[in-house]
């Protein structure tokens, strides 16, 4: 979960934060929206990554983790780019940080369900 949330919420509020400037930038000819978001999602690799990575080596050793170090590490940091590609669309669909944080829970919550965390699937 530290992976999901940890990742999600700096990218939602970055972008409805950077909403103007970019806006701005765009409608002057700076780059175009793809440049834009495959430099955005290039840099956002890199910090997944090493965020994932920290966040799992603290908690591998400590619980003592019986998987396999590089498997769990590349599906920490998938679930984070996938929260953050949410976000993301989040943010581009929003106004405020306000609005953002509400809708935020709505496609979170579910996942969380339906992962089988809190009741088995056979009981949903």
């Amino acid at each position: 979960m530290f992976s999901m949330f940890g990742t999600a919420q700096p990218q939602m509020m970055v972008f409805v934060l950077e909403r103007k400037a970019f806006l701005r930038e765009y409608l002057l000819g700076a780059y175009s929206v793809v440049s834009y978001f495959f430099a955005k999602f290039l840099i956002e690799i890199v910090v997944t990554l090493a965020q994932t990575l920290l966040g799992l080596v603290c908690c591998y050793f400590i619980m003592d983790l019986q998987s396999d170090f590089f498997q769990l590490w590349m599906a920490l940091f998938l679930l984070g780019m996938v929260a953050q590609s949410q976000t993301t669309l989040i943010g581009c669909t929003t106004t405020t940080v306000k609005e953002a944080m509400e809708i935020l829970p709505g496609a979170f919550v579910p996942q969380l369900l339906f992962a089988g965390f809190f009741i088995r699937i056979s009981q949903v």
